[in-house]
């Protein structure tokens, strides 16, 4: 997977200082309305009034960065993927047909299809998810700082409580990956053999047709 990431190495690079700019203007919102509140209770207008506008900024490069992140991450998912399936197709190709004929076509189809979408959504999306999740506890934990340092202390806390009680159910995803693959190719198969059962009744009948016309 780094291999590919790394050819879109350029590509990823922006996405990952949209990813910081995203955070830090959300960051930045929620701060805001911190002063924004302080500067209500205190009565001091200008300053309201200064928050709000930057407040209201924030929110609206928010709103910026998280459509352009969202297109250039499924793009990037998408670009990194067909490039695996043209790497797996280049194989098959160097290969002369006794040599992937210990597969069948559904199952090379099984897998630039269905295996590409599972690598698409449980590989590169988890992989960027991650990378945003991260980035985002970083920079909040700057802004809870701000407040207290107890807050950052809870907030570490709850972050390895949620990154590490996944990883119990890690190896149950993974095999229920692996057998959702497999069932995926086998309906494949089944459905293949189905068609391909019709067409051969489908021309059976018409030859019998065309039989018994003459």
């Amino acid at each position: 997977m780094l291999t590919y990431l790394w050819k879109f190495k350029k590509e990823n690079l922006l996405l990952l200082a949209i990813i910081i700019f995203w955070v830090i203007s959300n960051v930045m919102s929620s701060l805001s309305l911190t002063w924004m509140l302080d500067s209500l209770i205190k009565s001091k207008w200008d300053s309201f009034v200064f928050w709000s506008v930057i407040d209201i900024l924030c929110w609206g490069g928010y709103s910026i960065f998280q459509i352009w992140k969202d297109s250039l991450k499924e793009k990037l998912c998408q670009e990194e993927v067909n490039l695996i399936r043209n790497d797996l197709l280049d194989s098959l190709i160097s290969h002369s047909y006794a040599g992937n004929s210990h597969h069948s076509k559904d199952e090379y189809n099984s897998w630039l299809i269905n295996d590409m979408n599972l690598l698409k959504d449980n590989g590169f999306n988890q992989l960027y998810s991650a990378i945003e999740s991260i980035i985002t506890v970083l920079f909040n934990a700057f802004a809870i700082i701000y407040f207290h340092w107890l807050l950052l202390a809870v907030s570490i806390l709850m972050t390895a409580l949620v990154y590490f009680l996944p990883k119990i159910f890690e190896n149950n995803i993974a095999q229920e990956t692996e057998a959702v693959s497999s069932d995926l190719t086998v309906a494949l198969n089944r459905t293949s053999d189905y068609l391909s059962g019709f067409d051969i009744f489908s021309t059976i009948i018409k030859l019998l047709t065309l039989k018994i016309a003459f």
